[in-house]
């Protein structure tokens, strides 16, 4: 909570790393921004070497969210809802929130949270096969 009593979540990442196919573990990435420009111009750096290049690495924010077992929402993160439906989570540029979404089902957060148990199965990286068929409910 904030100091007025508003909701404030927890700003986090983790970083798929393209070439090696897998999240970064044990460290940290570290991101610079430019006051005044943006954030696309700055860099990336990790906790155990100099700057690195942003192509190589897609950045995946947490949501502030957690799932019926505690274990954290990110962005790309694969869902799967009580009735067995497989949703991924992405970041709605136009509403500037993030959101599930099933083929051609797109739920809003915070619609998506209420009352539901969701839980973390995999992610769009690791299972892209999650995704393939009509979500775990054919």
């Amino acid at each position: 909570m904030s100091n007025d009593g508003g909701f404030m979540r927890e700003i986090k990442f983790r970083a798929w790393d393209i070439d090696r196919r897998q999240y970064l573990s044990g460290g940290a990435v570290f991101i610079e921004v430019l006051r005044g420009r943006n954030p696309e111009e700055g860099r990336l750096y990790l906790d155990t070497s100099d700057h690195i290049s942003k192509d190589r690495f897609i950045l995946q924010q947490y949501t502030g969210l957690k799932d019926k077992n505690g274990a954290e929402i990110y962005e790309g993160d694969v869902l799967e809802e009580e009735e067995g439906y497989y949703f991924e989570v992405v970041w709605d540029e136009s509403w500037a929130k993030f959101k599930i979404q099933h083929r051609t089902i797109s739920i809003q957060y915070p619609e998506w949270n209420r009352g539901k148990k969701m839980k973390v199965i995999g992610n769009i990286y690791e299972n892209p096969e999650l995704l393939d068929n009509d979500g775990g409910n054919e």
